[in-house]
């Protein structure tokens, strides 16, 4: 992955999120830092995916704002508009990836051969480069899916339930992925489903509730996934309550 482009920084000023007009998240303001990975939980109806959708642009605050420097930004979806009954090869699928970057009407050449190769690879999906789309399993298909959006070279990545139907190996080999695309400045949002606490991977959480009057869902904390603890004891003065995450935040924004 490139390093060559300015990192994401996407800020959210009291955003609030209504799609089809009821009120699903309100009250959202933070920032996703470049090289960070935060994962998004709560429970269902949250609005995790949601703001995934509002992050990449596809649904208009319906009030605040989303506040992020030009870049490009690689989206996975937990649904596909994909009809994997159309007659397309997986390497055929996944150079669709391409397309931010040479436009539809410019030739894939051999050096975008040689990273689609590099890619499948990567994913383990070598073997399966000419497997039509309807043939694959449930977890090579959400392999492609990575796959196709790693060689988008984004600056940004948004992803919904990235692990779905992986098992441990394939697991393994997107960390890896993701953790290059830290290491190089990039800004990675999951949304992770059924979860209490994110994998290793993450080194921020944002936490969503439901409200309990019945109102739109609001954070519940926002900061690193283990605050930092001092080094040396203080001096007998009353020690004060622990931060939150969301306070340790704050202070930083």
């Amino acid at each position: 992955m490139s390093a060559r482009r300015l990192p994401a920084t996407v800020t959210l000023h009291d955003l609030a999120l209504a799609p089809g007009g009821r009120s699903v998240l309100a009250g959202l303001s933070g920032r996703f830092m470049p090289g960070s990975a935060t994962a998004v939980l709560g429970p269902n109806g949250v609005g995790k995916s949601t703001l995934l959708a509002a992050l990449a642009g596809r649904l208009a605050p319906a009030a605040g704002r989303i506040e992020r420097a030009a870049g490009r930004l690689a989206e996975l979806t937990q649904a596909d508009a994909v009809d994997r009954r159309f007659p397309i090869t997986l390497q055929g699928y996944v150079a669709t990836g391409l397309w931010p970057l040479l436009g539809a009407w410019r030739g894939i050449g051999v050096r975008e051969r040689q990273a689609i190769a590099q890619t499948l690879d990567r994913l383990d999906l070598g073997a399966l480069a000419g497997t039509p789309l309807i043939d694959l399993s449930a977890g090579q298909w959400q392999r492609a899916r990575l796959a196709r959006l790693w060689l988008q070279d984004a600056e940004l990545l948004l992803l919904d339930e990235p692990d779905t139907a992986l098992d441990r190996a394939s697991s393994e080999r997107l960390d890896a992925l993701l953790r290059e695309a830290l290491a190089v400045g990039r800004t990675v949002v999951a949304v992770l489903h059924g979860r209490h606490e994110p994998p290793a991977l993450y080194d921020e959480v944002l936490a969503l509730q439901p409200d309990p009057d019945g109102g739109p869902a609001r954070c519940r904390s926002w900061g690193p996934v283990h605050a930092p603890t001092p080094t040396t004891a203080p001096t007998p003065a009353p020690m004060p309550s622990p931060a939150t995450p969301a306070a340790a935040w704050a202070r930083a924004a």
